[in-house]
């Protein structure tokens, strides 16, 4: 599967997933009032931490510095 996926999409699955989850949560943070706890639950994450530690290591800051730099930019 993973192979296939990967010659497919040019990522493996979880790579994939990763940033799959990474963009839902960057719409939420953008249109919606919800928590970060929350976000981290809709999108699948049982731990908001990890969730927290996944965002950084790909967008380099917090969801709510994210969410706070995309107010201010509107």
């Amino acid at each position: 599967f993973s192979r296939l996926f990967k010659e497919s999409t040019g990522e493996s699955p979880y790579k994939y997933l990763c940033m799959y989850r990474i963009e839902k949560a960057k719409e939420l943070l953008i249109s919606t009032p919800l928590s970060v706890n929350e976000i981290a639950v809709r999108i699948g994450f049982d731990d908001v931490a990890s969730f927290i530690y996944l965002f950084k290591k790909h967008m380099f800051v917090s969801p709510l510095q994210f969410r706070k730099h995309y107010n201010n930019l509107f």
